[in-house]
């Protein structure tokens, strides 16, 4: 059921604000900063289907995650 997907989102979400210090944001933004660029190019060559599940997608997803976090109160 939905609520239970919430509840479970939820938890992770828990996790990541106290499993993470600042140092450890820092970084994880580093590597993603690095990465998006190097997959960024990648990702441009590819072809359409290859386009549907290139890591380019995860690195933007993770970016924009941790763009929403410093607009919260405990990050």
């Amino acid at each position: 059921p939905i609520t239970s997907q919430v509840a479970v989102l939820m938890d992770c979400h828990s996790f990541l604000e106290n499993a993470m210090n600042a140092e450890q944001v820092r970084s994880l933004s580093r590597v993603l900063d690095y990465l998006a660029q190097d997959e960024g190019s990648h990702f441009e060559s590819a072809s359409p289907e290859e386009r549907t599940n290139h890591i380019y997608l995860d690195v933007l997803i993770l970016q924009e995650y941790l763009e929403q976090q410093k607009g919260e109160p405990n990050s």
